[in-house]
């Protein structure tokens, strides 16, 4: 629906490779600097989405975040230094300092704390503290869930790991 390319940009040499994209918005210096075709990316932070080239629908918010994405397409990234090892990967969130560097992850993730590398993820929701400690694991494909840490209820009081499998 885009007649003519529409770009938003700000900072010395973010964006500078842009030749079809269009509808991006890029702020920051060396962000989303080669980006060629890639469109409707929004990307904000120093060297952030910088070698993106054909990616599409990303938003990436943070200094240094999402720095390997090429051409991965709807994958949401915030935290500083977060994010660099989504290359080609599509649909993850990640949300957490640090988070989602690992080079082995896979698609369709959430990853919610700070840390947390995400080795080997594939269709998993993650929730971890501040110090990259998991405190919760779903991995959709296998519907095994796990829990690590203490809960309290009136009645029942459960420390250690617990596991789950859906029958």
């Amino acid at each position: 629906h885009d007649a003519l390319p529409i770009y938003t940009i700000l900072g010395s040499n973010s964006g500078k490779l842009i030749t079809n994209g269009s509808v991006n918005t890029i702020i920051g210096q060396n962000s989303g600097i080669n980006i060629t075709s890639g469109s409707r990316n929004t990307i904000l932070g120093y060297t952030s989405g910088n070698a993106i080239g054909s990616g599409a629908y990303n938003t990436i918010v943070g200094n240094s975040s999402g720095v390997n994405l090429t051409s991965g397409t709807y994958n949401t990234i915030i935290g500083n230094a977060s994010g660099s090892g989504i290359v080609g990967n599509t649909y993850n969130t990640i949300l957490g300092n640090s988070s989602g560097n690992d080079p082995s992850i896979g698609n369709y993730n959430t990853i919610i704390g700070a840390l947390v590398t995400g080795s080997g993820l594939t269709n998993n929701i993650v929730l971890a503290d501040g110090q990259g400690h998991i405190g919760l694991q779903i991995n959709g494909l296998t519907g095994i869930s796990t829990f690590i840490g203490q809960v309290v209820t009136p009645s029942v009081k459960i420390t250690g790991d617990i596991t789950t499998r859906r029958i």
